[in-house]
């Protein structure tokens, strides 16, 4: 290689590493991300009450720039003034649009209802969709729920004017139904190179080839990627990434990993030359999807 090319490499290894530099300290995951129609106004999506059974809001999470299934986790209502001054209970159930597999994520009553935004907390359901309805059921008491375009309130075992199943609600409504959701994560193939990792060697990289089930891995954030071990530690990407066919290549410090691996309160086999520790690569997608994937690696210890 002639030295103007050197000197070209070089420098883009530079740029590379500059820009990346501001990188987060910590693993990048995604942030929740509220699902919120202008109700009333999106065809198909607006909320709809279903005689004698409940009120449900559709969400399909590709509407709000979303790509893969999330994690339903907040459910949140704005609770109208015309409830009957009585007995009312319901309970909140997720349902996926495709499956219609449904679960009852959370519980509510009229004594716990106030007019404004209420968030129920349906993270512990473990609810995962793309396209799922939150629908709100009324299991005792009566209560006024709607208002048709017209300004007139129905209960929740009316039936709609044409005889039907549903009242349609409209922009007047005094019901809102919102959702909060995380992308779930998506599960990386991770092959480390070396599989065996002997603590007296001086090799300058830790590469990892990364492979999604599905997407391409020209949408994985370069700058969110992090190696971390199952006992701790946290290493960046320190060269440029390459791409062959469907596997990004990316490269961790070596040396520092095996620093890290070489204190002694990380090595639980008591006389044994070696041990076995979990890796894990992290990052996100562009569109804040966050993957996973893991191997196990063999440690040869110094003494």
């Amino acid at each position: 290689m002639r030295l103007e090319e050197k000197t070209t490499a070089t420098l883009l290894t530079i740029l590379f590493l500059a820009s990346i530099s501001i990188a987060p300290v910590l693993p990048v995951v995604a942030a929740p991300v509220e699902l919120a129609y202008d109700d009333g106004t999106c065809d198909g999506n607006h909320p709809e009450v279903h005689v004698n059974q409940y009120l449900r809001q559709k969400f399909l999470v590709s509407d709000f720039g979303l790509s893969e299934d999330c994690l339903v986790e907040i459910v949140r209502i704005c609770w109208g003034p015309y409830l009957l001054p009585q007995d009312f209970v319901g309970v909140i159930k997720l349902r996926d649009h495709d499956t219609g597999y449904v679960v009852t994520a959370a519980s509510f009553s009229y004594f716990d209802i106030i007019s404004g935004w209420q968030d129920y907390d349906v993270s512990g359901s473990d609810f995962v969709s793309d396209h799922f309805y939150v629908e709100l059921w009324q299991t005792s008491g009566f209560g006024y729920i709607c208002s048709d375009d017209e300004g007139t309130l129905h209960y929740m075992g009316e039936t709609s004017k044409d005889g039907g199943v549903t009242w349609s609600m409209w922009a007047s409504m005094n019901f809102m139904i919102r959702a909060s959701v995380t992308p779930a994560t998506i599960p990386a193939t991770v092959d480390i190179n070396p599989e065996t990792l002997n603590l007296k060697s001086n090799g300058p990289w830790i590469t990892a080839h990364i492979g999604l089930p599905e997407g391409s891995v020209s949408d994985i954030e370069i700058a969110s990627i992090v190696l971390t071990t199952e006992v701790g530690g946290m290493f960046l990407v320190v060269d440029a990434p390459t791409t062959i066919d469907t596997t990004l290549i990316v490269k961790f410090n070596r040396t520092a990993l095996v620093d890290y691996l070489g204190n002694e309160d990380l090595d639980s086999g008591e006389g044994l030359k070696f041990y076995d520790v979990t890796l894990m690569v992290t990052g996100t997608l562009t569109d804040g999807t966050p993957f996973l994937g893991s191997t196990t690696t063999k440690v040869i210890k110094k003494g």
